[in-house]
């Protein structure tokens, strides 16, 4: 009986954890605030690509995060925003934050690694917001993300 309540009680321990580390649809972060902005009112497609090049130990190639955009003013600041905001050390948090802002539920921040996945993350009768992940650099040199808004 007491190895049952035991399993019990970290059962519900656990998903108290899981609870208090998922972000909620609609809850406004710094992250989601920027994010809005970004995707407010499209009179245009644009994009924002953030990679993390090289590695920390790499001398040769030192780490650095680097964002390419399109020629549009709201994704220079995005970009902007979203390099000196985002983790070289853990790749795997800013598409989630981007997901988890659009409605996402993840359990408790874990690793994810080699993570590649295109998805529609937003969809209006005007525009449509596609994330592209690719954390798997075993074609190219880098890991990606690649936010875009395509305007009809």
């Amino acid at each position: 009986m007491n190895k049952r309540l035991c399993i019990l009680f970290m059962s519900a321990v656990s998903a108290c954890v899981d609870m208090m580390g998922a972000v909620h649809a609609g809850e406004s972060t710094e992250f989601c605030r920027e994010l809005d902005k970004f995707d407010e009112n499209p009179r245009e497609s644009r994009w924002v690509e953030l990679r993390w090049i090289g590695e920390v130990s790499e001398n040769a190639n030192p780490a650095r995060l680097e964002c390419l955009h399109s020629q549009d003013l709201v994704s220079t600041d995005f970009c902007d925003w979203l390099t000196s905001h985002s983790s070289f050390e853990f790749e795997g948090v800013t598409p989630r934050e981007i997901l988890e802002c659009r409605g996402y539920v993840f359990p408790s921040r874990r690793a994810w690694t080699n993570w590649s996945a295109e998805i529609s993350i937003k969809s209006t009768p005007n525009y449509v917001e596609n994330l592209i992940i690719d954390q798997s650099i075993r074609v190219k040199s880098y890991a990606y993300i690649k936010l875009s808004i395509d305007v009809f």
